[in-house]
Order: structure tokens, then C-alpha cells, then sequence
């Protein structure tokens, strides 16, 4: 974590106000104002191209729109510059079954649960993308962890 204030670096203040706007938006169901949230987090994250949260919240305004090659990119733009914010893995295992690449769901889903073990919602996620996947045994067991 970096020692400075927001106020002290003005490409995080950009980003922090972009991700304040877009989760304004995204929780208060404002569906028309995510192009705005999307335009104002690009802008913020070619400023702070390594915010962690900035590419999260634009993984969550692109899946919003139903962009989601977008999406899976952000939210994979944000793994290469950290480990970001628990609750976005599931919307990036979503996204990513969505589009297809279930082998890359399970990785994210396997390393959202070494941060998170006790995390039911991970492993039912998981237990799908498995099942999915033809691998019955390993769905089945994640199955039972996520009734736990």
C-alpha cells in the first residue's frame, strides 16, 4: 500500500472518483449512466494504469452492459497488477464461463478459494464450471465443501 494520500497523487484521485461514480451506478441500478461510468474509468486508468479496483469496477461496468470479452479482459488486467478485491472472482469465473474459457474460471475460482476456503459461493461456482467441464468426481466434491 502506498504511503501517500489520493489528494497527493492526482492520477488516483481520478480513479478513486471514476470507481466512486461507477459503483454509484452499478449498485444503484443506473444501467444508463454505465457508458459514462466505463468512459470515466478508461480515462482514470490510462492516468493509474495499475488500480487494482479501477479494473475491477470496469470488468463490472463491461459485464453490465453485457460486454463480456470486455469484462474478462479488465477483470484479467487487474490479476496482473494484484490480487484485487475477493468479491469480484465470482463476477470473473462468471464472465469467463460465459465466454467460454471454463479452464481459466476454474483457475480463478481455485485462487479466489486459497485466499477464501470457506468461501460456499466459491465452491458451488466451482462445482459447476467443473461438472461442465466432464469432471464429475471433482464437481461432486466441491459440491459437498460448498454444503458445508
Amino acid at each position: 500500500m502506498e504511503s501517500y494520500r489520493a489528494k497527493d497523487n492526482p492520477a488516483e484521485a481520478r480513479v478513486r472518483e471514476g470507481i466512486a461514480h461507477a459503483r454509484i451506478w452499478r449498485l444503484d441500478g443506473r444501467a444508463k449512466h454505465r457508458p459514462e461510468a466505463i468512459r470515466i474509468l478508461k480515462d482514470a486508468l490510462i492516468a493509474w494504469p495499475s488500480s487494482v479496483q479501477g479494473w475491477e469496477e470496469l470488468g463490472m461496468a463491461y459485464k453490465g452492459e453485457g460486454r463480456l470479452v470486455q469484462a474478462a479482459k479488465a477483470f484479467d488486467t487487474a490479476l496482473l497488477h494484484g490480487q484485487g478485491h475477493h468479491r469480484f472472482v465470482l463476477d470473473h469465473a462468471e464472465v469467463l464461463e460465459a465466454v467460454g474459457d471454463l479452464k481459466r474460471a476454474v483457475t480463478i475460482l481455485e485462487n479466489g478459494l486459497s485466499r477464501s476456503p470457506e468461501d460456499r459461493a466459491l465452491w458451488g461456482n466451482l462445482a459447476n464450471v467443473r461438472f461442465r467441464l466432464g469432471q464429475s468426481d471433482a464437481a461432486e466434491r466441491a459440491y459437498e465443501l460448498a454444503d458445508k
